[in-house]
């Protein structure tokens, strides 16, 4: 495979970029390139390279896109700890049982497209997504790279949505990556992985041992799996435990034709027929044979009894004195203000409580959106826009 090599690289940089996901390498080189990017083939198929001339810092330089697919390496502990009579559980929660990192075996042939990109290139630019894990991926990009080329000059691209303005602005004021969120991402996969190993080891010999039931079965153990578990057993006793509680309410609905534009409305009698109410009315306009005309519904102060017979008792009484005067209207004006934006935990409960849709099908759209440029980085904890 040989990199690509434009007429002037003799003279101009050569950067390398790298993106989270293929669509995404795609969507800011053509940005980037105005549309006019070469595709090329490198040693993973599903990851592409696009190349095209840029300038950079005021400088002509060469662009090389490419892409990973999300984490490059993996962890686990020492081959010679990994069988589960290798050693006691507890002691996977000691140094003496290392935690290493090594690249995923899927992932050799994207490995093999950065050693040899980044052979050639003078700087490297990484358009990870801008949460921890975006800075921990970045890093084992850097890891993979900078062994390979120790001159390289990393910087990283931070941006919340696939637009021109994000990108370009983005490239034009490159930071340097974040060490210590990458760190802190390590943190919690090796504390998951030393826990999930030894509880998992502990209680499933542990119970095994006990339940026959139980001899072929494993039993898991992850820290999001027993809050988990501990929710949904909570939300399964709550609806257990509800009592259901018949109520009965009284409606009021008044249908009037609409006035002419000639005609005055103060002048009517306000007089119209329908149940009582104490409270204020939502006006809503149809069409019923061919005319026009103005449906108020009024709203009970009340909501609803439960004494059946106390709702009947009064509901007979409007029926009495069916004619109602309308005494007063009072109008307020209603602003609606614009939708502030949501956090990842707020859109999935907004999706589950309207649409029906689970937390992955919501992230899959999400991200389908994201890449099209319709929506800023989805996976996010906070609820500001960038400014501008």
């Amino acid at each position: 495979i040989t990199p690509f090599v434009s007429q002037n690289s003799l003279h101009e940089m050569r950067v390398l970029n790298v993106a989270e996901k293929p669509s995404v390498a795609k969507e800011i080189s053509n940005i980037l390139s105005q549309g006019r990017a070469s595709r090329r083939n490198g040693p993973s198929k599903f990851n592409a390279l696009f190349d095209f001339p840029f300038q950079l810092g005021g400088q002509n330089v060469d662009m090389v896109f490419t892409s990973v697919t999300g984490h490059l390496m993996s962890t686990d502990t020492a081959p010679q700890y990994r069988k589960w009579d290798s050693c006691d559980p507890v002691m996977l929660f000691s140094e003496e049982v290392p935690i290493i990192k090594f690249v995923k075996e899927n992932n050799i042939d994207i490995q093999r497209g950065l050693e040899i990109e980044s052979q050639r290139a003078q700087q490297l630019i990484l358009w990870l997504d801008c949460d921890r894990e975006g800075e921990n991926i970045a890093f084992e990009v850097i890891d993979i790279c900078i062994k390979k080329n120790p001159r390289l000059n990393v910087w990283r691209a931070r941006f919340s949505a696939l637009i021109p303005r994000d990108i370009f602005q983005s490239v034009n004021n490159l930071v340097r990556p974040n060490k210590r969120d990458a760190d802190a991402v390590d943190a919690r996969q090796e504390i998951d992985l030393r826990t999930g190993a030894a509880f998992t080891r502990f209680q499933t010999k542990r119970l095994q041992s006990r339940f026959q039931a139980l001899a072929d079965q494993l039993i898991s153990y992850g820290p999001c799996q027993f809050p988990t578990l501990g929710f949904v057993v909570d939300r399964y006793w709550r609806i257990e435990n509800f009592v259901h509680e018949d109520f009965w309410s009284i409606q009021c609905e008044v249908s009037r034709p609409a006035p002419h534009a000639d005609e005055d409305p103060a002048a009517d009698d306000k007089k119209h027929t329908g149940r009582h109410s104490n409270t204020g009315y939502k006006n809503k306009s149809n069409d019923k044979d061919g005319g026009r005309n103005i449906t108020a519904k009024f709203n009970w102060g009340r909501r609803h009894l439960f004494d059946r017979v106390a709702c009947l008792a009064l509901y007979e009484m409007c029926m009495d004195e069916p004619i109602a005067r309308v005494v007063r209207v009072q109008a307020k004006p209603k602003s609606k203000w614009r939708p502030l934006p949501m956090t990842t935990v707020v859109m999935q409960k907004l999706a589950s409580q309207h649409l029906r849709m689970s937390a992955e099908q919501t992230m899959d759209h999400a991200e389908r959106l994201y890449q099209s440029g319709f929506l800023s980085y989805p996976r996010t904890e906070t609820d500001m826009f960038q400014d501008g």
